[in-house]
């Protein structure tokens, strides 16, 4: 995987594994987008939506709501973005795969990533202690290869981060 800045644009170059372990991780996180909030596990909730965190914070009802709503709302802006990507992804047989994606997108697509990322530590009950430990060396189990897709999308943040920088992104 290659990340490009362009003046106005990031080019994302991925060859097959990369597409597969994407497109993978795109599928679940647009699926998990369109899910109510309540419906979520109660570990993601807490991680996307500050369940815990908004309620003790002494704020009315009426307002944690509201939030709740608008993260939501952004969370299917963002399943709209990881959809056009899955469609680039599907449609394209020859490799390298190249999405380019405007700055302001860039942005989002980062958020999109780091979601996946958190949903899948927490829906495997993984913490830093297996993420420090080589995944190679875990028993076959999707624990593992959570811990595979977690890294692998880990080096894609690292990827798309060094090459937002301080773009401007509006």
């Amino acid at each position: 995987m290659q990340v490009n800045k362009q003046l106005d644009h990031l080019e994302i170059i991925l060859f097959e594994p990369e597409v597969l372990l994407l497109r993978q991780a795109l599928q679940q996180i647009s699926a998990n987008y369109k899910v109510s909030p309540d419906d979520l596990p109660d570990e993601v909730k807490e991680l996307w939506y500050a369940t815990n965190q908004a309620s003790s914070d002494d704020l009315p009802e009426d307002d944690i709501e509201f939030v709740h709503e608008q993260l939501a709302e952004f969370k299917g802006e963002n399943a709209k973005l990881a959809e056009s990507i899955l469609e680039i992804l599907s449609q394209r047989m020859e490799m390298p795969i190249v999405v380019t994606l405007s700055l302001r997108d860039a942005d989002n697509f980062l958020t999109i990533v780091n979601d996946q990322r958190l949903y899948l530590a927490a829906v495997n009950g993984i913490g830093e202690y297996e993420m420090s430990e080589s995944w190679e060396e875990l028993p076959p189990s999707p624990k593992k290869m959570a811990v595979m897709h977690i890294h692998f999308l880990a080096w894609m943040v690292e990827l798309l981060v060094s090459n937002l920088g301080d773009s401007p992104r509006g």
